[in-house]
This record gives C-alpha cells, sequence and structure tokens, in this order.
C-alpha cells in the first residue's frame, strides 16, 4: 500500500508541495478498486443468497450514491475527495472561477460523468458481445427491409430510438473514435504533468481551476479542529431541542456512531482491501474446485408451454416456423429452444418481444446463432 506512508507523513512547507505523478495515477484507481472489489464480494454471496441479485444488478447506481454521499462529505469537510484525503492531498483554487467553484460542481466531475461514461461504454461492450453472438446484423444490410419509411425519436419512442438498428450502427461505429479522443485528451495532461510543464494533470481540473497540493500539518490541524466543532454542535443541537425524547436520543447515538466510523475509514479501506484478498483466494483455492460427491444436481426444466395462437410447426425440422421455408442463418431462441431464420424471427421480435411459438417474452438479447 504506497498511501500508508504518504498519509502519517504529511509536509512541514507551510505551502505544501506538489504531488508526484504516482501518486496522482494511484489514488484514481482505488475507487474503481473499491468498487470492482465490492461487486466480487456481493457476487459471492448472491450465489448462495439469491436475495442479495437486487443488489448485484444495481450494484452500479448503490454505490454511486455511496460515492456522492462520501465524496460531498470530504469535499465539504477537506476541499478534496476521499481517494484526495487518503494520500494528503488538498484541492486549492488557482484562479477565481465563480461558475466552477461550488462542491457540487466537483461531485458532477468526480462522480457523475465517470458515471455516464461507464454506462455508454458498457452499453458499447454489450452491443459489441450481441454481434459477435448472432444477434445483431448490421444495419445497412436490414435498412431495406426494416425501415421502408425513415423512423423518428417522436414516433419511435426513445426506448425504441436509443434500441434501433440505425442508433446501434452509428454508436458502435463512432464511439470508439469518440472515447479514445477522450482518453488521449486526458492522457495528454498527465503526460504534462509528468513533466512538471503544466500545474493540471486533469482536464477538469483546468475546467475549474484546481490543482492538487500536499497537507501541510497546519491543514490537518485545521480540518481536526473545525470537524470537532461542528461534531460538537450537531450533538448539541440536538441534546438542547425541547422534546428530547427517545428517539432523538437514538438519533444521536446514530450520529456519534457514524462519526466513528468516519474516523477510521481509512482502517476500515485496509481491512476491505485484506477482505477481498482472502475470498479471492478462498474461492479460487483448488480443493474448492475438485468436484463434490453430494452436490445436488435439479432436474430438467419442463417444456415452455405453447400459447393460444402458436405458430404451427412444420413437420420438416430444418424449415423456420414463421416463414414455413428452410431456414437461413439459423438461429436459437434461448427462452423457448425453437430455432428460426435470423431475419424471421429478429423482425417478430421487433414487434411483438414475444418467442412465436410460447409466447414467451424475449428479446434480441436471447438469439444466438448456430453454425450448422
Amino acid at each position: 500500500m504506497s498511501f500508508i506512508a504518504s498519509q502519517y507523513l504529511p509536509t512541514s512547507d507551510s505551502s505544501g508541495g506538489k504531488p508526484t505523478f504516482f501518486e496522482i495515477v494511484a489514488h484514481e484507481q482505488i475507487l474503481p478498486g473499491l468498487k470492482s472489489a465490492s461487486r466480487y464480494v456481493l457476487s459471492l454471496f448472491a450465489q448462495s443468497n439469491f436475495s442479495l441479485l437486487p443488489f448485484l444488478k444495481y450494484h452500479d447506481e448503490i454505490f454511486l450514491v455511496f460515492q456522492l454521499l462520501t465524496e460531498h462529505h470530504y469535499l465539504e469537510n477537506y476541499d478534496a475527495t476521499f481517494s484526495e484525503y487518503l494520500y494528503n492531498m488538498k484541492r486549492v483554487r488557482t484562479a477565481p472561477c465563480k461558475l466552477w467553484q461550488s462542491h457540487y460542481v466537483s461531485l458532477l466531475f468526480s462522480v457523475v460523468l465517470p458515471y455516464f461514461k461507464q454506462k455508454i461504454h458498457a452499453y458499447y461492450l454489450e452491443l459489441n458481445e450481441e454481434q459477435s453472438d448472432g444477434a445483431n446484423a448490421t444495419w445497412t444490410a436490414q435498412a431495406p427491409q426494416q425501415h421502408s419509411t425513415p423512423a423518428t425519436p417522436a414516433a419511435l419512442g426513445v426506448r425504441h430510438f436509443f434500441s434501433s438498428p440505425r442508433f446501434q450502427y452509428y454508436f458502435k461505429k463512432y464511439w470508439p473514435y469518440l472515447n479514445g479522443t477522450i482518453e488521449a485528451f486526458f492522457f495528454v495532461y498527465l503526460l504534462g504533468y509528468l513533466f512538471e510543464d503544466w500545474k493540471y494533470h486533469s482536464p477538469l481540473f483546468a475546467t475549474q481551476r484546481l490543482h492538487l497540493q500536499r497537507l501541510t500539518m497546519h491543514d490537518l490541524i485545521q480540518h481536526k479542529n473545525n470537524l470537532i466543532r461542528k461534531r460538537v454542535a450537531t450533538i448539541a443541537n440536538l441534546r438542547n431541542h425541547t422534546r428530547y425524547t427517545i428517539l432523538y436520543k437514538t438519533l444521536e447515538y446514530s450520529i456519534r456512531l457514524m462519526y466513528k466510523v468516519s474516523d477510521y475509514s481509512r482502517a476500515l479501506l485496509l481491512f476491505l482491501v485484506f477482505l477481498f484478498k482472502f475470498f479471492e483466494w478462498y474461492y479460487a483455492s483448488e480443493h474448492l474446485r475438485a468436484p463434490h460427491k453430494n452436490v445436488f444436481i435439479p432436474d430438467a426444466p419442463p417444456k415452455p408451454p405453447r400459447c393460444n395462437n402458436p405458430a404451427r410447426l412444420p413437420a420438416n425440422n430444418n424449415l423456420c416456423p414463421i416463414c414455413k421455408q428452410e431456414r437461413t442463418n439459423p438461429t436459437l431462441l434461448t427462452k423457448s429452444g425453437f430455432v428460426f431464420c435470423y431475419k424471421c424471427i429478429h423482425r417478430y421480435l421487433q414487434e411483438e418481444n414475444a418467442c412465436p411459438v410460447t409466447a414467451l417474452p424475449a428479446t434480441q438479447k436471447h438469439l444466438r446463432r448456430l453454425f450448422e
């Protein structure tokens, strides 16, 4: 842990110092690593407790709320994010900038924008995975058949617009260039900071006229005194309330507990890292990979029920149930197990969102290409 030494050795210089390039890169990896570790641990527990699956599904959103609350607390009290304060750094404004001086703008740049960028890139990877599995054909090949008239977002709705082949085609084509340009822009700033030519290590910091500086001993003492004054005032306001009931006592103890957790957040982070490594070693052990004798194997699921007016299955298994012709580009619908022509089932799912034989809800994500 490279930050262990930095958190106990603040600089004695009254003006602080400039953090090194490696400290900048290291502190930016803390929260993404913590996010991956929490997802990994949650997925391990969800394998034995299915009630945790909703939390795993919305893990990114839950972590976003946690990160917003944490970063707001640190920006308001320490003028730094959690990872920056962990490395004994603070944000210093180099020039007055009324438009970007709010902590909420820093939250937008530090938390919200990276979240949306990650979601957009995950959507791009999902589209590429569907294409590799045969679930999507190119828009240029389908355009003459599926879009005889130009479709607009107002006609299709926002959701249908983003799921339309036209949008997906242009998105998959141009997003890598846009993402590469953004990453290159950030890399140029880091490179300039490495050679000590630029004061800002990120274009987001340059927009806000902020740069990072090491904490001094005076800063640490001042932060500690300000925090103690705020906590004493909060507890005093609770106790001076006219109706100091059990509810307010419970609230006071909860706030005190939250203060204790905040004071030991650094040690808690170390504990979580070692806990993650322990789970990673435990579940990757060779003795757990060996097959167990008493493993329960469930029965095969029953056949899916037929709908009231199903598509009549042809006698020849090589024919498509929709067009009744010999299958071209055979595609499996994983929801029901039936095989169709790719164009037939893709067009049917766009209109009905269900299997034509069983009427089970399905989308293009449930299509798999078959190679015969």
